[in-house]
């Protein structure tokens, strides 16, 4: 759970040919912050991942940036 661009990238693009669809358009940037920032400190990650937070800003740099 340490590649925060990784975390956006899967949940803005889902990952093709398995179950993970694409979240980009049922989520807006504070709803996709806040899913990858629990999911980066839930489920005993807190302690293996970086603890660096995902704030809606992320998500609009990775839409600039990749979309």
């Amino acid at each position: 759970m340490n590649d925060k661009a990784k975390q956006i990238e899967i949940l803005m693009e889902g990952i093709r040919g398995s179950q993970m669809q694409s979240f980009a358009e049922q989520l807006n940037e504070v709803e996709m912050a806040s899913v990858i920032t629990f999911t980066r400190l839930a489920w005993g990650n807190e302690r293996s991942g970086d603890g660096e937070i995902v704030i809606p800003k992320d998500i609009v740099e990775y839409k600039e940036t990749n979309l």
